[in-house]
């Protein structure tokens, strides 16, 4: 009988809840792996230096962040950049030539913009960009891309955005130099919407 006693008290310690004391970890497994590792950071010094030749807009906004604003999906956002970038392009005309480009690539989207306001606005963009004294011969590049805006502008299915695309041409007229490619341009111009 001893031996059968002794067999149960050894499987009723095996099935016992082991009780754990107020204020101390919980004991770990058998089975439990260390997940703790160690790393450093990597820092470069060239990420700290601050530029100097770095041009902002009188509230600190830089060219990219402009161009970003100008493509946000509020009206309120769109406008607040244009007035950015009328204020950025009377104080630095000269560095509006490097991100030619990038203004580009932000103003024009806004010619067909479906609010008048902001499409009087692009056009005014435009034509702060087009007049400077440095930009004669940079837009060159940009014709082709200038020019489809303005053609999906005059083919717009707003007759508004349509009317209001032909000052965009008189634009290109007066202040792109005339090269083969506008020639063509202002051929499938004349075809598609005159």
């Amino acid at each position: 009988m001893a031996k059968r006693s002794r067999k149960k008290t050894n499987e009723r310690k095996d099935f016992q809840k082991v009780k754990f004391k107020v204020g101390k970890k919980k004991p770990l497994g058998l089975n439990a792996t260390d997940t703790a590792f160690k790393s450093k950071g990597v820092t470069i010094l060239a990420q700290f230096q601050t530029s100097s030749a770095t041009v902002t807009s009188s509230r600190g906004l830089g060219i990219k962040e402009i161009c970003s604003l100008l493509s946000h999906r509020q009206y309120s956002k769109r406008a607040y950049a244009f007035a950015e970038l009328s204020n950025f392009l009377e104080q630095h005309q000269a560095q509006a030539v490097e991100h030619l480009g990038e203004l580009l690539n932000a103003v024009l989207p806004r010619l067909l913009d479906e609010d008048k306001k902001l499409r009087s606005r692009s056009y005014a963009a435009l034509h702060s960009i087009f007049v400077g004294e440095n930009t004669k011969g940079v837009l060159e590049p940009f014709a082709s891309l200038i020019i489809n805006y303005i053609i999906c502008g005059l083919t717009h299915i707003n007759a508004a955005i349509a009317e209001q695309s032909l000052e965009a041409v008189d634009l290109v007229t007066r202040f792109l130099p005339l090269t083969n490619s506008l020639d063509e341009a202002a051929k499938l111009i004349t075809v598609n919407y005159f």
